[in-house]
């Protein structure tokens, strides 16, 4: 199945063609199975700090493309505000959790910056995660919030009487607090983010990948998960990437040699 471009907004209206249908994505969900946001470890601090500048570096200069996400395409009935059940058409994510949550945060950054009128960000509220029902509540509720932003964004947020100190022992929310914390001291001087977002200044291919059927061989066979990257593993990434900007095939001898007689 072919990929196309998108930013994180786009893929909300993204159609697939369903027993001779074209549908829209409904939802994304953070599947149980994948692990926890990682991007607001202490251990992650300085690919946390590459990709933010990254992100800053295409709404202030030149537009990114990140890499692929790929994702399962399926139908799950939910029960709705009015306690019937519903058919949603929903993206998993395979590989990519980790990307599209900063850009969640920072979309929402963005509109509440901003001052967006929320029909044009109420998308966000399709965003959310299986891992913990924590995750979920506070994505949930973290839409609905409009924050002063005249302190530190997650002393604000969790000063909040709908959010429980409880919440700060989930890994993900802990981690999202810290990023959005990142996201106000480097993009509070960008003018019009929110529409440079819209327009595509970030944006990434999309490889939707129907009916494949989410198993744990699955997910660790495709996005190595269930346990954090360690300090070398990031660095391997990252000196490949430099190598490849130079030379593609000498990045991949020297990564086949850390992979094999190396190690």
């Amino acid at each position: 199945m072919s990929s196309k471009l998108y930013s994180f907004a786009e893929i909300f209206s993204y159609k697939y063609d369903s027993d001779g249908k074209e549908v829209v994505v409904d939802k994304i969900i953070i599947p149980i199975i994948q692990r926890d946001y990682a991007q607001g470890r202490d251990s992650t601090i300085k690919v946390r700090e590459r990709f933010l500048a990254a992100l800053h570096n295409a709404v202030t200069k030149e537009p990114i493309t990140l890499d692929f996400i790929y994702g399962d395409l399926e139908e799950k009935e939910f029960v709705n505000k009015y306690n019937k059940k519903e058919l949603f058409h929903v993206l998993t994510p395979l590989d990519g959790q980790q990307r599209l949550t900063t850009l969640f945060l920072l979309h929402w950054y963005a509109a509440k910056k901003e001052k967006i009128e929320y029909d044009e960000y109420k998308f966000l509220k399709s965003f959310t995660y299986e891992t913990r029902y924590t995750a979920r509540d506070f994505c949930d509720k973290l839409v609905d919030f409009d924050p002063k932003l005249s302190g530190k964004l997650s002393d604000e947020i969790i000063d909040q009487n709908w959010f429980p100190l409880g919440w700060m022992r989930d890994p993900t929310i802990a981690g999202m607090l810290v990023v959005l914390d990142e996201i106000q001291k480097i993009f509070n001087n960008v003018d019009s983010l929110w529409s440079k977002l819209k327009e595509g200044a970030i944006n990434f291919y999309f490889l939707p990948i129907k009916n494949m059927g989410l198993t744990d061989e699955l997910y660790i066979k495709m996005n190595s998960r269930g346990k954090p990257l360690t300090a070398f593993e990031n660095f391997k990434a990252e000196l490949e990437q430099e190598l490849a900007k130079h030379d593609k095939e000498t990045a991949k001898k020297v990564i086949k040699k850390f992979d094999n007689e190396w190690t």
